[in-house]
């Protein structure tokens, strides 16, 4: 909306209003996004300042290629650039400036109206969208050919440090939905086209602040220091990478002769990021964190919900949350299958019926006024019933791609389990730094048996979770065909199988999905089901388990 607003200013004053927005833009999104994606902001805004003075020129304001000049030198955008680098950048914006004023006559009011249409990319250029509101019975090769057309080259500020740079590619895949695609015969009109663009570009944005947060260590032998305000990891006294501690939030050792210097650990403790260690299998052996003094006044309430029979509500509510989860999984499933899958079509509207039945006597279970551990048992026997529908479906869906003996959980040897548990083991240790956040106690437990040194309310937390951030994942790696492996000696998962559940896991972590009527990234919302919990328990709100759609 900056360019409806202000690009009627004078130019003085329009660059003032530029370099106030630049820099707050700046300062409020600079702790978590990367350099890519402020180039590409760069970009966007050297095209719509080219614009605007190409409007000066057109109404005989401005004329001299040196006013130009003069008036943009002190753009925000430019202060981090070395002074060549600047100069060459304004002069691209110069030409452009002169390329669109004697291409852009006629449109003033359209570019008043609507501001310039957003670059495609930064390594395009300014290029401009093929998208005009009387263009709607055209192509986009027949529109592009009779409206406005750039001949000349757009500018190339994209690479402000660097001709060469090139930003990384993104993760984002085009909506495969129909409802999410528009027809070529009706093109979306302008503000259907910037709704669109902005939830795709949010989505991308949380995504890459979540993955930008995690440190993952998978190659045994490296070394992992600091230097000023960066953690370095270093591979044979190699730099191999580097990550501003500002966006660190996690850091987890997968592989075997790692070294992390004092330094590291120390920061960590004081900025509260956890350092997790892991084994082949995925299971959580070891956490280095700051130790949270709220633990015991929330810790006395979950010890009174046990006293007084409370928490088998929360159990039945995590139980039920489980559950619809894995029905969910299998209805998306059914949804892609029902056509071409009859065996499985037929298989679930048997598994579904049961699953309805088992929800709604699960729903009608009213806990209160049993003993606590014949009401434990009670539920566990509901989630088994549960689990044993789910896993019969799971079996029908692997079956043309993988042997799938069914679920086995410690000592898996396997594929398809070791798969699982290796996921399984990368999100305990999320849940668990999510409810000593949440003040909670890890050893104090309402579904599963609490037990010595064992943090079994993460037991508890992880089963809403566990279908829609692990089974979804490893189910699509399996059934697109990725070359996923076991080592014929050990038994253990290969490091290229490894490395690609941990790239996969993280990317669904970040992915927002619907939640309360908003969207979420997955590792949000456990850590707003953590502090759910907590609220709960000082009855503040109401637990509700986090369903996922389908």
């Amino acid at each position: 909306m900056f360019w409806p607003r202000f690009s009627s200013l004078s130019v003085p004053n329009l660059i003032e209003k530029l370099n106030e927005s630049i820099v707050g833009w700046k300062r409020y999104y600079g702790a978590i996004q990367p350099t890519e994606q402020f180039r590409e902001l760069d970009s966007y805004i050297a095209e719509g300042l080219a614009r605007a003075l190409s409007l000066r020129v057109t109404h005989g304001e401005l004329r001299r290629d040196a006013d130009f000049y003069g008036m943009i030198r002190d753009l925000a955008l430019l202060q981090d650039v070395s002074p060549p680098e600047r100069k060459s950048a304004l002069w691209r914006i110069v030409r452009r400036v002169k390329a669109l004023s004697m291409q852009l006559s006629g449109q003033e009011a359209e570019f008043e109206v609507q501001g310039p249409k957003p670059v495609l990319s930064l390594v395009e250029g300014f290029k401009v969208q093929k998208q005009e509101s009387s263009d709607q019975g055209l192509k986009p090769e027949e529109s592009n050919q009779q409206k406005r057309k750039v001949e000349s080259q757009p500018v190339a500020v994209n690479s402000l440090q660097s001709e060469n740079t090139q930003p990384a590619a993104s993760n984002t895949k085009e909506p495969e939905n129909a409802q999410d695609a528009t027809p070529a015969t009706q093109p979306a009109s302008s503000e259907q086209q910037v709704d669109q663009a902005v939830r795709k570009q949010k989505r991308r944005y949380l995504r890459q602040a979540v993955e930008g947060a995690e440190l993952i260590i998978t190659e045994p032998g490296a070394f992992i220091g600091k230097t000023f305000k960066r953690v370095v990891v270093k591979q044979q006294r190699q730099v191999v990478m580097e990550i501003p501690f500002r966006q660190l939030r996690h850091i987890i050792v997968a592989a075997h002769g790692i070294t992390l210097s004092s330094d590291v650990i120390t920061l960590c403790a004081h900025e509260r990021v956890p350092i997790d260690f892991l084994d082949y299998h995925g299971e959580p052996v070891a956490r280095l964190c700051t130790p949270l003094d709220s633990v015991g006044n929330t810790g006395l309430q979950q010890l009174r919900a046990l006293h007084d029979g409370s928490g088998l509500t929360i159990a039945r509510t995590i139980v039920y949350g489980k559950l619809k989860n894995q029905l969910n999984l299998v209805k998306y499933y059914h949804k892609y299958r029902k056509h071409v899958d009859e065996a499985f079509s037929q298989t679930f509207a048997e598994v579904a019926q049961k699953f309805t039945v088992l929800l709604t006597d699960l729903k009608a279970y009213a806990p209160s006024g049993t003993d606590y551990d014949t009401g434990r048992q009670r539920l566990l026997a509901f989630e088994g019933q549960g689990g044993n529908l789910y896993w019969r479906m799971i079996r029908l869906l692997l079956e043309d791609d993988v042997k799938f003996p069914g679920r086995e959980r410690r000592g898996a040897t396997d594929l398809v389990n070791s798969l699982l548990n290796y996921g399984y083991g990368m999100l305990y240790p999320r849940v668990h730094h999510a409810l000593v956040l949440a003040g909670l106690n890890p050893c104090v437990s309402f579904l599963h048996v609490p037990q010595d040194d064992k943090p079994t309310l993460v037991f508890d937390m992880i089963e809403e979770f566990r279908a829609q951030a692990v089974d979804r994942v490893i189910f699509g790696m399996i059934t697109k065909g990725e070359e996923l492996t076991l080592e014929s000696q050990t038994q253990r998962l290969a490091r290229e199988t490894v490395q690609k559940i941990i790239r996969n896991i993280l990317e669904r972590l970040a992915t927002p999905v619907p939640y309360r009527g908003q969207e979420k990234p997955l590792q949000e919302i456990i850590h707003l089901q953590a502090k759910l919990l907590a609220e709960h328990l000082y009855g503040r709100k109401r637990y509700r388990p986090y369903i996922a759609s389908w």
